[in-house]
């Protein structure tokens, strides 16, 4: 437990790293035995410029494609460092004990080892022997000699081992990642269309990363202004030309029909990828309005807590909703790691199952869970019996919560929508995505439910 834990907390400091440079350029300082920081340095040399540095979904598989082969060399690591853990306990022994004649029993006792571990160029074991027979030197002083030569060598030794693990496997995984990439990309890149085609999903991810939410004083009268900017039904009047990009919302209809046959698909991605689609150019002098609202604040919650995201897999989700079900899920997947967020997956049907999304370990499983098919029933109260035994596992507390569902399962049993409402009442907001028309019995206890009509 505590080795996946150190390798968790190893994983996010890459990916820090990773972020850090996507948007300030600066360069992360590492410390010559981090290999593996090494290594990402000359990623981020190698693919600056390229269309896997300029496209934000091809930058961010590229960061788990890195951090998944990450977490599988730590696992070496940890190994190689366990299976020379004892020169380390021997070092630290021979340095604290007091006793001069317990630090010569000791070292007999590890020097055959050393021996047989580094050459006299790298600690010479057989060198020190002979000054310790002679006794000419003050032992002590002799003995921190040792050690000193010994941690170098030792941390020497490590980093190579780990370089020489690095070294067998980076060839493999570099001719890998651009195959399996590329056809994540094309499943992301459908999504992320879904997402900019409903409105809907923006409001809920915006809502649920608390984009509105500010810290001004409880209940103040407030007036709004809203800037207010070309939107994608801009007028003819208002179009000023064509230019070359991959906003969706500003497409030419020419590079839309791309995707309407498999044989120009591919060129449709690629040209996204490289920012080369035919795009409407608004002018740049297009006028901003102002709107006025006054509305009273409630009070804002104080932290941006972990979000649980319930997902329908049943039968009755396949096609078209369960499209919509992921490409909300990559958005929200996608604000959560931007925000540091703790992000969780239940996908429910007849079992209903957690996954941590923001753990690095887990990026595999959940791209996985994106190119597998819904199907099976629906529990409901398994569901919600799931999210709220989550909820109290380590520091929920202001936790969001959404449910996608066609939500054709009945409404819960008394004890659980109890137990829903003291939930809302420490902070725990719960919000659903309706996809369907049929009849949604919870509508009144949901904080807010949004619904798509297919």
């Amino acid at each position: 437990m505590k080795e996946e834990t150190d390798i968790e907390l190893q994983l996010s400091v890459y990916a820090s790293a990773f972020d850090e440079f996507v948007d300030t350029g600066r360069y992360p300082v590492y410390g010559e035995e981090d290999v593996l920081m090494a290594y990402l340095v000359t990623v981020f040399e190698d693919c600056l410029g390229t269309q896997w540095w300029n496209d934000e979904i091809l930058r961010d598989l590229l960061k788990n494609s890195i951090l998944e082969f990450f977490s599988m060399l730590l696992s070496c690591f940890q190994q190689i460092e366990q299976r020379r853990e004892i020169e380390w306990k021997y070092i630290n022994a021979i340095l604290n004990v007091k006793d001069l004649e317990r630090k010569e029993e000791l070292w007999e006792k590890i020097s055959d080892y050393l021996m047989g571990q580094y050459s006299q160029y790298e600690l010479n074991v057989g060198g020190y022997n002979s000054l310790l027979k002679q006794g000419e030197f003050d032992m002590d002083i002799l003995f921190q000699k040792i050690c000193d030569e010994w941690s170098l060598a030792y941390r020497r030794k490590i980093r190579e081992e780990k370089q020489r693990c690095l070294n067998s496997t980076k060839k493999q995984f570099e001719s890998s990642v651009g195959r399996s990439n590329m056809k994540d990309y094309r499943i992301m890149s459908r999504y992320r269309m879904i997402s900019v085609k409903y409105k809907e999903l923006k409001e809920i991810v915006s809502c649920m990363g608390r984009e509105k939410e500010q810290t001004d004083e409880l209940d103040t009268l407030i007036k709004q202004y809203i800037p207010e900017t070309l939107s994608s039904s801009v007028a003819h009047s208002d179009i000023h030309g064509v230019e070359e990009g991959n906003d969706l919302q500003a497409l030419m209809p020419t590079e839309v029909a791309l995707l309407a046959e498999l044989a120009t698909e591919d060129l449709f991605f690629m040209k996204y990828a490289m920012r080369q689609l035919q795009l409407f150019s608004g002018r740049s002098d297009s006028v901003w309005k102002k709107q006025e609202s006054r509305a009273k604040r409630r009070e804002p919650r104080q932290i941006k807590g972990p979000m649980i995201v319930a997902i329908d897999t049943s039968g009755s989700m396949q096609g078209k909703a369960e499209s919509i079900a992921k490409a909300l899920l990559m958005e929200i997947t996608q604000m959560a790691k931007k925000q540091c967020r703790k992000c969780f997956l239940l996908s429910f049907s007849v079992r209903a199952q957690v996954l941590n999304t923001a753990h690095p370990g887990n990026w595999k499983k959940v791209r996985e869970f994106m190119v597998s098919q819904f199907s099976g029933g629906t529990d409901g109260e398994e569901m919600l019996t799931t999210i709220l035994h989550t909820l109290t596992k380590e520091n929920y507390l202001m936790a969001d919560v959404l449910i996608i569902s066609d939500f054709e399962f009945a409404f819960c049993c008394k004890s659980t929508e109890s137990r829903i409402r003291r939930e809302q009442e420490r902070g725990v907001h719960f919000y659903g995505l309706q996809i369907g028309n049929g009849l949604n019995v919870y509508k009144e206890l949901l904080d807010k439910v949004w619904r798509l009509d297919l």
